[in-house]
This record gives C-alpha cells, sequence and structure tokens, in this order.
C-alpha cells in the first residue's frame, strides 16, 4: 500500500492519506516486504515478486526447488536481496533473477534477517537457537553473536546495540561496557 497525495506520488502516511494497493500478481498473502531505493520485494511463503519501479509493476523471481517456506525477506545496503527460509539463507545480486544457497551456515530454519547499517552485516536468527550470527554480504563470511540461553525470535540493531525479541522471554538489548561505552554490535 501507498499513501496518494493529490499529484497521486506516494509520500508517508499523514492526515487526510489515502492508502491505494491491493492485491500484488493475484494474490494478498504476502509474509514480508523490503525496499531499497525504488526496488520493491514481497515474499509469500513460497513466492517472490520483485518490482524495479516503485511497485509499478511486478515480476515473479524463480526461487530454487528446496525453498519451501520463506520467513523474511531483506535488501542489504549494495542492493543484495536476502530471503531468510526454512532451508536456510538465499540471496540474488541481480534483482530475484538468480539465486545463490549460503550451504555452509551453522543452522536452517531461519526465521529473521536485519541488515545492521552500523557494521554493513545481516543479521541472521532462528527460532530454534540461542545464537545470533552477523553475515558479510560481500565476502559471505560469518560469525557468532552469542544472546546465550534465548530462543530468538526476531532482531534488530539500534544504538549501537542488540535488540531482540525471544519466544519465551520478552525483549532483551545487549549490555553497555562500564562507564557507559555501547558494547560492539556485529
Amino acid at each position: 500500500m501507498a499513501c496518494l497525495n493529490q499529484q497521486r506520488s506516494a509520500h508517508q502516511p499523514g492526515p487526510g492519506c489515502q492508502l491505494a494497493g491491493g492485491p500484488v500478481m493475484g494474490s494478498s498473502e504476502y509474509l514480508t516486504t523490503a525496499a531499497h531505493g525504488s526496488t520493491l520485494a514481497a515474499a509469500r511463503r513460497d513466492a517472490v515478486v520483485v518490482s524495479t519501479d516503485a511497485g509499478q509493476t511486478w515480476a515473479s523471481s524463480q526461487l530454487p526447488v528446496n525453498v519451501t517456506h520463506i520467513h523474511r525477506a531483506i535488501f542489504s545496503a549494495d542492493g543484495t536481496l536476502w530471503l531468510g527460509a526454512r532451508e536456510g539463507v538465499f540471496f540474488s545480486r541481480d534483482q530475484g533473477r538468480t539465486w545463490q544457497w549460503l550451504e555452509r551456515l551453522p543452522y536452517r530454519d531461519v526465521n529473521d534477517l536485519f541488515f545492521n547499517v552500523h557494521s554493513g552485516k545481516v543479521l541472521v536468527s532462528s527460532r530454534n537457537s540461542n545464537f545470533v550470527y552477523a553475515l558479510d554480504p560481500v565476502t559471505l563470511n560469518w560469525q557468532w553473536q552469542v544472546i546465550s540461553g534465548y530462543r530468538i525470535q526476531l532482531i534488530r540493531s539500534a544504538g549501537g546495540r542488540l535488540l531482540a525479541a525471544s519466544l519465551y522471554d520478552g525483549v532483551l538489548l545487549s549490555r553497555r561496557h562500564p562507564g557507559g561505552k555501547q558494547t560492539e554490535v556485529i
């Protein structure tokens, strides 16, 4: 959906805003959306559609056959489209035309991805693990960020600190160093 002003251009919702939108390519069952400039992506459980003209037109993306359940779609700063799925992490550097699967990652059933602008890393979490890892979108190397003892449903970064929602233990926030200095968030 977009908010349309009198000149029919999209802008942020506000007083007097009329929302426009509806089914995209015949479906309204989208679970996650992402934007990078005028490139948009919307994902259902088993499909992704991409627009390169701010939603004026859409094209279906041909996913790998082993993708059965998409949980999250995001873009990294360079415009790479990332998917977190039951089968792991997938990425496309060409707006969804071709996909790569990161087989060597430590776990599958990825339910959340977040691009951390501060560190330039993709944060990856699974509700089946109490670990989060940070993935470098250029080198595809990763490193662990431990959130000990909590299964993580959602991960974000705010003010240089990790913010997570756990399945059973509420909201978690990374600690600061003594003296008020913030911990380095990967």
